[in-house]
């Protein structure tokens, strides 16, 4: 995903993105213009696990694991480079960036 600033073109580049949720972070490799892509944990998240959905698989269907959309608050990493990027972050540390549902399948292993 990349944001360019209309007026001056100054570019932000997210790839690789993923989740973790044992620390419960959202990271990406960000690249600020041209520059050579860095990892960043760009947000943090609370998960309610009430909120999560998990499904066996089977030999006849696959299972799942289904978040309903919950709030990422931006890490103080990620204002940084929004900050180098366009000279400010999009919101506060701290504060609400994006609000995001998963869904992940699960495969049986077979063996």
């Amino acid at each position: 995903m990349t944001f360019t600033r209309a007026t001056d073109g100054r570019s932000l580049s997210f790839t690789g993105a993923h989740g973790d949720l044992a620390r419960r972070t959202l990271s990406a490799d960000a690249a600020v213009g041209d520059e050579a892509p860095q990892p960043v944990d760009l947000s943090t998240y609370e998960l309610d696990m009430t909120n999560v959905t998990v499904t066996m698989p089977s030999l006849s269907s696959p299972g799942s694991v289904v978040a309903k959309p919950f709030d990422t608050m931006l890490t103080q990493d990620g204002a940084a480079v929004f900050s180098r990027a366009y000279g400010a972050s999009p919101v506060p540390t701290g504060s609400s960036l994006a609000t995001v549902a998963a869904r992940v399948d699960v495969v049986p292993a077979l063996g």
